[in-house]
């Protein structure tokens, strides 16, 4: 009877271990590599190189929060980067080109355009019922294309402009202390981790990707909630796109390719912390932490 107890309390034991461990593995990792870079590399615990890593974090993690939203739906968009691009360029003609000399109407017409590449992604799933892989895959390349034709194919630099209002956002430090980009994610971060949580839109979200079916036989638009989430992610890019533009004071047709994949992989790795299986907002933001911080480590 001891024995079997004892076992008992072992396997309780060891069930309770991966618990934790499979709940805050990514946590862990961090913490972990963060310690291991540390002891490499005296200056990795610098506070200029800690906040360097959450301000180019901030890129996927942006683009990743509203890839959030369409993945917490079921559907996936791999039109991230070409939006971020779409956006960012688009706002940077407007004022290279001398259409607008307002830098708060050019940014808001940039996030127009990522916003309709959205609706359009929407359109394509939901109205024609192209798979949304497809859908997103076939409109980033014609987002891509527009950016080609819009900035002539070469990199267009803010500084023709305003250098310091355009490098802003990029560039500039909260109250000399918090990089821009940073308190831009912090921000975003906030509002979907509300809106997701908190809103019946983000519950509805979340129930669409459990059970479409049920939720259309209890009243749950699911098209409505897919619309949402779409352009919801389209509108995050287009943010993550001007921050590139802002902190590399100037936008070009190929500058976010990378983050078509990397917004993905810190998507799906943020659906493994706290809530595993469960796309979320935390997981989301602590994966692109990870990702830019092993890259920062590595090369440093």
């Amino acid at each position: 009877m001891e024995s079997t107890k004892n076992t008992e309390e072992n396997a309780r034991g060891k069930s309770i271990m991966t618990d934790i461990f499979g709940k805050w593995w990514l946590l862990i990792l961090t913490v972990a590599l963060a310690g291991f870079f540390s002891i490499m590399e005296h200056n990795f615990l610098t506070p200029s190189n800690l906040l360097g890593i959450l301000s180019n974090a901030c890129l996927a993690a942006i683009a990743g929060c509203g890839l959030t939203c369409v993945m917490a739906t079921g559907e996936i968009d791999f039109s991230t980067g070409s939006a971020m691009t779409l956006s960012a360029c688009t706002m940077t003609v407007l004022l290279n080109s001398r259409i607008t000399d307002n830098l708060a109407l050019a940014i808001v017409l940039g996030l127009a355009v990522s916003i309709l590449l959205g609706l359009f992604n929407a359109y394509l799933h939901l109205c024609i019922g192209i798979p949304a892989f497809l859908a997103t895959l076939s409109s980033s390349l014609l987002a891509k294309g527009v950016a080609q034709w819009i900035t002539g194919g070469t990199t267009i630099y803010g500084g023709i402009w305003d250098p310091k209002a355009y490098t802003f956002i990029g560039q500039h430090y909260l109250l000399g202390m918090f990089p821009m980009p940073f308190v831009v994610l912090v921000l975003v971060g906030a509002v979907i981790l509300f809106l997701m949580e908190f809103t019946i839109v983000g519950k509805s979200l979340f129930a669409v990707g459990a059970n479409q079916t049920a939720c259309e036989y209890i009243g749950i638009n699911a098209r409505k909630y897919k619309l949402i989430a779409f352009v919801l992610c389209a509108l995050m890019c287009g943010i993550s796109g001007i921050v590139q533009a802002s902190m590399a004071n100037g936008a070009g047709p190929s500058m976010a390719e990378s983050y078509q994949l990397l917004s993905v992989m810190v998507t799906v790795m943020g659906g493994t912390f706290l809530k595993k299986g469960v796309f979320n907002v935390p997981g989301t933001l602590l994966a692109g932490i990870l990702v830019t911080m092993v890259s920062n480590g590595m090369i440093m």
